[in-house]
């Protein structure tokens, strides 16, 4: 297991062999990272929040734009919150915002259809609290950037793509 600099690990937490936290990350309490989780920089975890084995939170989204006729990257300066409750099955991907936050609300589920078909959870977008809405998702396709964003009265407030 590596531990970045100035990151904060709740109490009774379960970090997996080959787990490796970035810089400047926050866990909440009574969390399970399992095996070879990946948590870059400035992501925060809630409270008993779940990540399975090759979860890969907080990396680059695809951050291009396009100058004299070439794509460029754009700088992904944003970062990760995860609410309480939250589960991402194994070889899944939340990435950061190119700037803002990439969020996830309180128990939300995210899990992929098969292990060969690793599912990506779009950047800069959110997925809501669980209050009566329902915050699972499944899929056995990529999602960049094409997520609803739930909010208080139970409908999708905006999407992308």
């Amino acid at each position: 297991v590596t531990i970045g600099e100035r990151s904060r690990i709740g109490a009774n937490c379960s970090i997996g062999a080959g787990t490796v936290i970035g810089d400047d990350v926050v866990i909440g309490d009574n969390c399970t990272l399992h095996p070879r989780v990946t948590l870059y920089s400035e992501v925060t975890l809630g409270n008993r929040v779940v990540l399975h084995s090759g979860c890969v939170i907080g990396a680059d989204g695809f951050g291009y734009v396009l100058i004299g006729g070439a794509y460029e990257n754009f700088p992904q300066v944003g970062r990760v919150e995860m609410g309480d409750r939250v589960e991402i099955g194994a070889n899944s991907c939340v990435d950061r915002a190119a700037i803002g936050v990439t969020s996830l609300g309180d128990e939300t589920r995210r899990e992929v259809g098969t292990r060969r078909t690793p599912s990506r959870l779009g950047f800069g977008r959110g997925v809501g609290d669980h209050r009566g809405a329902n915050p699972a998702q499944a899929s056995k396709t990529p999602l960049v950037g094409a997520l609803l964003a739930i909010n208080d009265a139970h409908r999708p407030a905006s999407s992308c793509g």
